[in-house]
């Protein structure tokens, strides 16, 4: 009986050992990128989406899907940083090869480079809303240098840029009236939701926008 115990207890090891390397194997693309190195702990403020902090997400790479990858979006960079197994190291995906990503509930997709005059310029552009209007934003970060007092003090500042996919085609949103533009004969009842619900374009344009696309892709 011990002897049955003990090799079937041989076998699961076997199995799990077999499953882990499967794992590994699997997965060994994701790690073949540029390492990453980390900004200077001095920067005020951060340069991932959301926080500095390896988050659970979902990768389709170079045609896989990978789930539960430790992975940080790097807004300055654009480019999703992944965490390898061995709990240390990191690195950079090669951009283009990422169809889409998966982080905390947000999804971003990679819009690649084109002979279409409408598309964006290339990077990862979060995806808020699908349908008739399709809406899109790209969040991006940079390092801002200024002179206080006679030292040099860094910090990552953001922006957001708007657009919207209808009919096949980008467009950006700079002001209200590009988003109204594109609404035709449903623009009155549009900006009517936007007042009934208090809501400013010049003060929050991404609630703004959302609102307007939730209305027409009823």
């Amino acid at each position: 009986m011990a002897s049955a115990d003990t090799a079937t207890y041989q076998q699961a090891v076997q199995a799990a050992v077999a499953s882990y390397h499967q794992t590994i194997t699997n997965q060994a693309e994701l790690y073949n990128g540029v390492e990453h190195v980390r900004y200077l702990p001095t920067i005020e403020g951060i340069p991932y989406y959301g926080a500095d902090e390896w988050k659970p997400g979902t990768i389709a790479y170079n045609g896989m899907v990978y789930r539960d990858v430790p992975l940080k979006y790097d807004m300055v960079k654009d480019q999703v940083v992944v965490k390898h197994t061995n709990g240390f190291s990191s690195f950079s995906l090669y951009s283009p090869r990422v169809t889409y990503f998966v982080v905390g509930g947000d999804r971003f997709v990679y819009i690649p480079a084109g002979t279409d005059k409408t598309l964006p310029p290339p990077g990862f552009y979060q995806q808020l809303r699908t349908g008739p209007l399709t809406v899109l934003v790209k969040r991006s970060k940079w390092i801002d240098e200024q002179v206080q007092s006679g030292k040099l003090e860094l910090k990552f500042l953001s922006a957001n840029k708007f657009y919207v996919l209808k009919d096949g085609a980008y467009h950006s949103l700079r002001r209200e009236a590009d988003l109204m533009e594109l609404l035709g004969e449903r623009r009155k009842e549009a900006k009517q939701t936007l007042q009934r619900a208090g809501i400013r374009y010049k003060k929050n344009p991404e609630l703004a926008i959302l609102t307007v696309a939730d209305y027409y892709n009823k």
